[in-house]
C-alpha cells in the first residue's frame, strides 16, 4: 500500500509532463495559424466596421436627398397647380397649336368661349374658327410667322359654333415641349382674348364725344340767339317812353330769360354724357333705384325683367327716370305701369307701359325732339340721346287713349341673361 502510495505523485508528475508537452506542441503547431486568423478577422472587423460607416453616411446623404426630392416634388406640385389654376382660371382663350397648327391642347375657356367640345376643338382648323373672310391659309400664315420670328401679335376675328363672330386679340409664342419620349418639339401657345366690350366702349366713347361736341354748338347757338332777341327786346322797352308796351317787352324778357335758363340746366344734365365709360347694368336695379326717386305709390307696377342687364351708358337711370316721370306728368289718368321684355333673332325689347291717356300719332317722334312738349321737352330727347350711345334705339308705339308704350330695342351683344342672382 505504501508503495503504491509512493508512486502516485509521480503517474501525476509524468501526467502533467506529457499535457504540458502536448499543449507546447500545440502551441508551436497552431499558434502562427491562429495568429493569422486573428488578423484576418481583425482586418474583416475593420473592414465591416468601415463599411458599415460608409453605410451609415450614404444612408444619411440617401435620406437628405430623398428629403430634397421630396421638397423638390412638392415645389413642382405647388407650380403645377398654380400653372393650372392660371391656365383655366384665366379669362383669356388659350391654346397650343403643333407645327401642322392643329389644336392639341386648350383650357376651358377656350371650349367655352368657341362652343366646341374637346374632340371638336382638337380638329378645328384655323378658318373654322375665324370670321368670315379669315381663310386656313390666313391663319397658317400667323402661326408660321410665330415659329420662324418667336412671336406674332395681331387682331383677328373669332367664330363660335352657333356662327356667332366677335373680336379678338391674339398673342402667339413659339415654346419648346417636351414629348413623352423625352423629345423636344416646338409649338405655339395662343392667347385669344374677346375684346368686344372693348370695342363697345371704344365706340361708345367716340359717339359721346360726337355727342357732347354737338350739344356745345347747339346750345351755344341757343343761347346766343336768345341773348340777341332780349336784347333786342331790351332796347325796345328803353325807347319806349310812354311805357305802352312795357308789360309786353318785360313779358317777352322773362320767357327768354327763362329759355336762357332751360338750355343751361339742359347742358348740365347733358353734360355728364359719356364722361364715365359705359358699362354691364342690371335693369331691374336701375330701374328701382329710379323709381325710388319719385312717389311711385300712387301707381301701381309690373316688373319682370329677371336678371337681364344691358350694356349702357351710366347715365341709365336718368333714362328711366324720364319715362316714370312722364307718367306722372303726362299720364293724367294712369294707374299703372309694367316693364316687361322679349327676344327674338333680331335682339331684345323692352317694353315700358302705362294705361294713360296715350301720346297722339302725330307726336310720337316729336317727343323726342329737343324742346317738344309742355314743360322743358329734354326729358326723352335725353333718354334718346343717353340709349344712343351704345346702339339702342327708343319709339313710342302706343295707342291714344290707352296709353303710351316705349319700346326700347336692344342690339345683340348689348345685352345678357346674368346667371347671378
Amino acid at each position: 500500500m505504501k508503495k503504491h502510495s509512493d508512486e502516485t505523485p509521480d503517474w501525476q508528475g509524468q501526467r502533467d509532463k506529457i499535457i504540458g508537452l502536448g499543449e507546447s506542441s500545440i502551441r508551436k503547431s497552431y499558434y502562427p495559424e491562429l495568429q493569422e486568423k486573428l488578423a484576418e478577422l481583425e482586418r474583416k472587423n475593420a473592414d465591416l466596421k468601415e463599411a458599415y460607416e460608409n453605410l451609415t453616411s450614404s444612408e444619411e446623404e440617401l435620406r437628405q436627398n430623398y428629403e430634397e426630392l421630396r421638397k423638390t416634388e412638392r415645389e413642382l406640385r405647388s407650380a403645377k397647380t398654380f400653372m393650372q389654376a392660371i391656365y383655366n382660371g384665366s379669362p383669356d382663350m388659350i391654346m397650343v397649336h403643333n407645327t401642322e397648327g392643329r389644336i392639341i391642347e386648350m383650357n376651358q375657356n377656350a371650349v367655352k368661349g368657341y362652343g366646341y367640345t374637346l374632340d371638336e376643338m382638337t380638329n378645328l382648323r384655323p378658318e373654322m374658327a375665324s370670321g368670315s373672310g379669315y381663310t386656313d391659309e390666313m391663319g397658317m400664315a400667323r402661326i408660321r410667322q410665330a415659329f420662324e420670328e418667336g412671336a406674332a401679335d395681331f387682331e383677328w376675328a373669332g367664330r363660335r359654333k352657333n356662327g356667332e363672330e366677335f373680336p379678338v386679340e391674339v398673342r402667339l409664342r413659339r415654346i419648346e415641349s417636351e414629348t413623352a419620349a423625352g423629345l423636344r418639339e416646338p409649338r405655339v401657345l395662343a392667347i385669344v382674348r374677346d375684346i368686344t366690350e372693348r370695342r363697345m366702349a371704344d365706340s361708345a366713347l367716340e359717339q359721346a364725344r360726337k355727342k357732347l361736341g354737338l350739344l356745345n354748338t347747339i346750345i351755344f347757338q341757343d343761347i346766343q340767339s336768345t341773348i340777341f332777341a332780349l336784347s333786342a327786346y331790351m332796347q325796345l322797352a328803353a325807347s319806349d317812353h310812354e311805357g305802352v308796351k312795357a308789360k309786353s317787352y318785360a313779358e317777352k324778357e322773362e320767357f327768354l330769360i327763362h329759355k336762357i335758363i332751360s338750355s343751361l340746366n339742359f347742358a348740365r344734365n347733358y353734360q355728364e354724357l359719356g364722361v364715365q365709360p359705359s358699362r354691364w347694368q342690371n335693369v331691374n336695379q336701375v330701374f328701382l333705384y329710379a323709381i325710388s326717386h319719385l312717389d311711385s305709390l300712387k301707381i301701381s307696377r309690373t316688373v319682370q325683367l329677371n336678371n337681364l342687364e344691358i350694356y349702357a351708358d351710366p347715365l341709365l337711370e336718368k333714362v328711366f327716370f324720364n319715362l316714370i316721370e312722364n307718367i306722372f306728368l303726362h299720364g293724367q289718368k294712369a294707374t299703372e305701369l309694367s316693364f316687361t321684355y322679349r327676344e327674338d333673332s333680331t335682339g331684345l325689347l323692352l317694353l315700358f307701359q302705362d294705361d294713360g291717356v296715350g301720346i297722339p300719332a302725330e307726336e310720337k317722334k316729336k317727343i323726342f325732339e329737343r324742346g317738344y312738349g309742355k314743360n322743358t321737352g329734354l326729358g326723352l330727347y335725353l333718354a334718346r340721346e343717353i340709349l344712343s350711345i351704345t346702339g339702342i334705339s327708343i319709339h313710342e308705339t302706343g295707342v291714344e287713349g290707352e296709353g303710351a308704350r316705349f319700346e326700347i330695342f336692344v342690339p345683340k351683344g348689348a345685352y345678357r341673361i346674368s346667371m347671378e342672382k
